[in-house]
């Protein structure tokens, strides 16, 4: 969902929290100063971010590499099955 420089502005206004506001500003300027990794600040990309954080937390260690690689490809046929192959072009590889 693209969002406009003024609905930007005015989200941003809104903001009251100096931590939220200032988590504002970085992403904003990494947003700026890095335009071709935008993707990386858009909603889906950040509750992803979260779950991983979340996860990383949460989740032991895997106890073996085979449990790792079980974990990617069942990754990979969860993206595969929401993403054409065509916007993912390097998944194919690490199979």
């Amino acid at each position: 969902m693209a969002v406009t420089k003024e609905e930007l502005y005015r989200l941003i206004e809104r903001i009251e929290d100096p931590v939220e506001l200032e988590t504002a500003y970085v992403a904003v300027k990494a947003i700026v100063e890095h335009g071709d990794q935008a993707w990386y600040w858009t909603e889906r990309w950040q509750a992803e971010e979260r779950e991983a954080d979340e996860d990383t937390v949460v989740s032991a260690p895997f106890d073996n590499i085979h449990d790792v690689m079980r974990d990617i490809r069942r990754s990979l046929d969860e993206i595969d099955k929401e993403t054409p192959s065509s916007e993912h072009p390097a998944q194919k590889e690490v199979r």
